[in-house]
């Protein structure tokens, strides 16, 4: 593992953020884009196997590993994703709001208050790749920010 994942084995966050670093450096198109060489893409597509693996392991029964590996799962590989599995995570940990993510993507006409806003503005104010990327889901789906109800306090 990474020396961060080796230093926080029971970090959660520094897991969720490193699988979103690597799931997107397989992106071909991002990897191109920013002109990483084809060794890193490798390592990248090493590293992002092995800490799937770690999710499952280390954090089995987090909603946010569960949520992660199956979405990565879902997008990669087109398994099978529920809503009522996202709806369930969010339930079981109310302060993680990434499963809002899937039902907006996948709901025609998802509201765009409650979870998903909560999402936006917790990321929007986050410097990770895991935040970049739900960001960037998000608003390719809405043609203003101003359809977003904000969060209420």
């Amino acid at each position: 593992m990474s020396a961060s994942c080796a230093s926080a084995p029971d970090d959660v966050e520094t897991w969720m953020n490193l699988t979103a670093l690597y799931w997107r450096a397989t992106d071909y198109g991002v990897s191109v884009g920013i002109g990483m060489t084809g060794d890193f893409f490798a390592f990248s597509a090493d590293r992002l196997s092995a800490l799937l693996a770690m999710g499952r392991e280390r954090f089995a029964g987090m909603p946010q590993a569960e949520f992660w590996t199956r979405y990565i799962e879902w997008a990669e590989y087109r398994r099978p994703l529920e809503i009522a599995e996202c709806r369930e995570w969010l339930a079981r940990a109310p302060q993680f709001k990434d499963p809002a993510l899937y039902i907006f993507m996948v709901t025609p006409g998802a509201p765009r208050d409650g979870d998903i806003a909560q999402l936006l503005a917790e990321c929007r104010g986050q410097d990770t790749k895991r935040a970049h990327y739900i960001v960037s889901v998000i608003e390719s789906g809405m043609p203003s920010d101003d359809q977003i109800t904000q969060p209420r306090g």
